[in-house]
């Protein structure tokens, strides 16, 4: 069964934020990531995962379809979740 891929990417990033990630100050996300900018065209600012997004493309957790879309809608299969923990877990 495939999950859509905001739910999974959801859940997949919730784990990366809450047990790999240290969660960003709003200090250190401004430094780090300006708000106006972003990886990719499709995860504005305002997205509600982005930072999460952003740390884990920088740290090579995650990368988009392409060098500049993310496609956050879409769905995601089983392998490509497990593969995303697993670099959680071996990048930190």
């Amino acid at each position: 069964m495939k999950l859509p891929r905001r739910l999974s990417l959801a859940i997949a990033l919730l784990l990366l934020a809450f047990v790999l990630i240290p969660k960003p100050t709003p200090h250190t996300a401004a430094a780090s990531h300006p708000p106006t900018s972003s990886t990719f065209v499709d995860v504005p600012a305002s997205y509600f995962a982005y930072i999460y997004i952003e740390t884990a493309y920088a740290l090579g957790i995650i990368r988009g379809v392409d060098a500049t879309h993310f496609a956050p809608s879409s769905p995601i299969r089983r392998d490509e979740m497990a593969q995303i923990v697993y670099k959680g877990v071996t990048t930190t």
